[in-house]
């Protein structure tokens, strides 16, 4: 499949259904925490009208906002963890997505989703974890890491630690993240 991981991105997160391992807990501990300054700016797909804008939030902590092919915005806090020797990219959504009022917007729970960085310059390099994936392994082997299955829809529950255990380990199993995809720094950005 061709598609962008930007667009599959924001339409996995944005609908709240689909592909894309979601999780009630972060891939990150605060120890992990790295800020990699190589990351800030704006990135896009060769071709694509998408846009990944990455500022700085705080010491540790990115503001992501991503822009799809139709103008439509999504804001993420980014958390960047290094586990060991490998970089993933924690995504939280900030506030709800809805357009209901308090009562229903309190009803919403925002989850983690993250990308494995494979690189940061001179292009980002990432790749998500496989879904479909994910749920085969997990009819397989159901204890591997805690999870459920909420209206349909695989959500993982393991904490922190289990969860960076699980993924680290499974970076080298075949099927388990998706094709990579790499964004350009967009020249006229920085």
């Amino acid at each position: 499949m061709q598609k962008t991981l930007a667009l599959f991105l924001f339409a996995i997160l944005m609908s709240g259904a689909g592909c894309f391992v979601r999780s009630l807990h972060p891939i990150y501990t605060e120890r992990d925490l790295v800020f990699e300054p190589a990351l800030l700016g704006e990135w896009s797909e060769a071709g694509s009208k998408e846009l990944w804008k990455f500022s700085r939030d705080d010491a540790n902590g990115y503001i992501f906002v991503h822009t799809d092919e139709d103008g439509r915005r999504g804001d993420f806090r980014a958390r960047l963890g290094k586990i060991g020797d490998v970089l993933f990219l924690d995504l939280a959504p900030i506030g709800s997505d809805s357009k209901g009022n308090l009562l229903h917007g309190l009803h919403f729970v925002p989850v983690h989703s993250f990308l494995h960085v494979e690189r940061v310059g001179p292009t980002l390099r990432v790749r998500a974890p496989d879904q479909a994936w994910l749920e085969r392994f997990l009819a397989a082997h159901p204890d591997a890491v805690r999870h459920d299955t909420i209206d349909g829809d695989l959500v993982l529950t393991a904490p922190t630690g289990e969860l960076q255990a699980f993924w680290t380990g499974h970076l080298g199993t075949e099927g388990a993240f998706g094709d990579a995809s790499e964004l350009e720094r967009r020249a006229d950005a920085r």
